[in-house]
């Protein structure tokens, strides 16, 4: 199929010109996008046509499809098709991939307008346009509605644990307090190893704090390819943190965000993150670990450009400690609830790769062989 530049059948314009920002939004009104999409709505339209929103700055790439009346936003680029040659619709599936752009910029990455103009999409009659995109928006459909079960199910954990336990700075149950470093061992990470031969493709992990998911419980961590050597750890008498340690960044703005991750096997963790080592008489580690993703460190950090967190004040957090029967108990249900997420994730991901795989089956019906 004949593959054709956008700028011979759309027309441009940059976001944001009325100035407006998320300051602006109100309760009602039109539709207003950002980079991150319509999340929000201004009092005053700017455009009263069919769109494509692109993501110019930040997280570029994402796009959007705009109808009816509605607003830009800053650090986007819009694309206006030829509705006689081109189903928006159409257009919003195919720039709608990440992965297909072309990013300039390091510290702030950007879609150059001039590569936005010159991007290149196969343009079938407009007929098989709207049969295509007809197909895509009903893959789209069963995307949204696996991500929303996903989302739910992720909310699952932590709802349970505030259901059965309360807030655990308030402690409602009124359970005994301990500090966390009398039930649990505290220490920082080791420096990123730098050396080639510190890595080898089956050893233990090496865990970044990049790797470290918001309240993900046993996330996949790290790629084969961060492995370190067993025999290089032990010639330098490194230390590998155990299974069911609970990591916690200790500096940066991720302390703001309660990334927490627990690992599933014994693993090599880096020095920006705290590491949690539970004592098992005292208090079940799946338990801790969600204790920890309640617990906030904000008020606690060093206030300065870069906040940190010191272990000192890490140990002095107060603990509420219900009886191991019952944080057991707890830890089961979380169990159950977190394969759940992973199965359902899973799936998302599924739902995903078999909407890519479509959208190619519909534009190349006939590959070569």
């Amino acid at each position: 199929m004949e593959m054709v530049r956008l700028d011979e059948f759309c027309s441009f314009s940059a976001g944001g010109k009325l100035k407006l920002n998320k300051g602006h939004y109100i309760e009602n009104g039109y539709p207003a996008f950002s980079a991150a999409g319509q999340d929000g709505y201004v009092e005053q339209w700017e455009y009263d046509r069919p769109a494509v929103v692109v993501a110019s700055i930040g997280s570029c790439g994402k796009a959007f499809l705009a109808t009816g009346r509605w607003t830009s936003l800053a650090n986007t680029y819009i694309v206006f098709p030829d509705i006689e040659r081109c189903s928006p619709e159409y257009l919003w599936h195919l720039l709608n991939d990440e992965k297909s752009w072309f990013i300039s910029g390091t510290a702030q990455p950007f879609i150059k307008p001039s590569d936005i103009k010159a991007r290149k999409i196969p343009l079938p009659p407009p007929v098989e346009q709207r049969r295509i995109a007809g197909i895509l928006n009903r893959a789209a459909h069963i995307q949204r509605l696996r991500a929303r079960a996903t989302d739910r199910l992720r909310s699952l954990a932590p709802a349970l644990f505030a259901q059965t336990f309360g807030d655990p700075a308030a402690n409602p149950m009124g359970w005994p307090v301990a500090r966390l470093g009398d039930v649990a061992a505290i220490a920082a990470g080791d420096p990123a190893p730098q050396e080639p031969e510190a890595f080898a493709p089956d050893g233990p992990l090496l865990v970044r704090m990049q790797d470290v998911g918001r309240g993900r419980l046993n996330p996949a961590l790290s790629t084969s390819a961060d492995r370190l050597d067993p025999a290089w750890l032990s010639r330098n008498r490194l230390r590998l943190f155990p299974e069911n340690s609970i990591l916690i960044p200790k500096s940066g703005a991720s302390i703001n965000l309660n990334h927490r991750a627990m690992l599933a096997t014994a693993a090599y963790v880096v020095s920006h993150l705290a590491v949690l080592i539970p004592n098992r008489a005292r208090v079940e580690p799946d338990w801790l670990f969600w204790w920890s993703v309640h617990y906030d460190p904000r008020e606690r950090a060093q206030v300065t450009s870069l906040p940190s967190l010191k272990l000192t004040t890490l140990k002095e957090a107060p603990v509420p400690l219900p009886p191991l029967d019952e944080q057991r108990r707890f830890a089961t249900a979380a169990g159950q609830a977190q394969r759940m997420t992973k199965a359902a994730e899973t799936a998302t991901a599924t739902a995903h790769t078999l909407a890519a795989s479509l959208m190619d089956r519909l534009l190349n019906p006939n590959p070569p062989p």
